[in-house]
């Protein structure tokens, strides 16, 4: 029975094959910068893992299933092996890992990908995860979205699942977290980010989402413009001032923002943007507190 007698298409759920591999399974003015760093995987010096080490671990650890030491065949665009004793085959399409036979009940079986088991493969080089810096809190005006990352270092082979009040957001395995447009029912929310791989496990500090209420942004861009406010400033882009779209996704991570770029606002700053802001004498405190909040919710969008 050749390997390529067999449709891709005829996948079917891991069910008792996934345990073959799967046993082994291991995504104005400047406030201070703690803006979240995009999640890195810093990865030791190790072997590269490609599917001639993947299929030898895998007659190592799973006898049962491929019960010899095989040599590599090729039939493009598979590398594979063929085991006699228990007519399985293991094969390696890229990076995709496939098995076919009695293991598979007769069907091209995906499971899991040669990256994705490089931490086992090379267990000896594998570095645990580490949470180098967790999410910052964020503010966001109601009806936006923001995005938590984390610093994290370990790898290879690293699985993240974020978390919201200590409970797996469903789907939300990537470095970093989108959320939806928020509403005051997420104010207060806890978001935090657990980081595993075949050595061990290390959960982030939780960040605060906090949600402030909108205003109409329509008029409070009219009211910027009134006050002359894009004479220094655009939405996108900056002039003499920064992009008013910089100085909202500045600000979210920084605690009380409506009041720091309020008091920017009618106060000035010293230039830390490239150049020094003058007081805003023209606009009041609640102009100022409407203005802050419009520009927060750019930074969101």
């Amino acid at each position: 029975m050749a390997w390529i007698r067999f449709s891709k298409h005829g996948l079917s759920t891991l069910a008792s094959a996934a345990a073959l591999l799967a046993a082994g399974c291991g995504g104005g003015e400047q406030p201070p910068d703690t803006a979240a760093k995009a999640a890195t995987e810093k990865r030791a010096a190790v072997t590269p893992v490609d599917a001639t080490a993947l299929m030898n671990w895998a007659e190592l650890n799973f006898p049962q299933f491929f019960p010899s030491r095989e040599t590599n065949q090729i039939f493009a665009p598979y590398i594979y092996r063929f085991y006699p004793a228990t007519q399985n085959y293991l094969g390696v399409d890229g990076d995709v890992i496939q098995v076919l036979g009695p293991i598979s009940g007769g069907v091209i079986l995906t499971v899991g990908t040669v990256s994705g088991f490089a931490c086992q493969v090379i267990i000896n080089d594998c570095i645990a995860p580490r949470i180098v810096q967790s999410p910052p809190n964020v503010t966001v005006v109601a009806g936006g979205a923001t995005t938590f990352a984390a610093d994290v270092e370990g790898g290879p082979s690293l699985a993240y699942q974020w978390q919201r009040n200590g409970v797996a957001i469903p789907g939300a395995t990537a470095s970093s977290y989108k959320t939806s447009a928020v509403t005051s029912a997420d104010n207060a929310a806890l978001i935090g980010l657990q980081v595993s791989n075949a050595k061990g496990s290390a959960a982030s500090r939780a960040a605060t989402l906090l949600v402030v209420a909108a205003v109409d942004n329509v008029a409070a861009e009219a009211l910027a413009s009134r006050k002359g406010c894009f004479g220094c400033h655009g939405i996108d882009r900056s002039f003499s001032g920064p992009a008013y779209r910089d100085v909202g996704a500045r600000y979210a991570t920084v605690p009380s923002p409506l009041i720091g770029i309020a008091s920017s606002i009618r106060t000035g700053s010293r230039g830390n943007w490239g150049a020094m802001m003058a007081p805003q004498t023209n606009v009041n405190a609640a102009e100022a507190t409407t203005l802050a909040t419009w520009i927060l919710s750019l930074g969101g969008s």
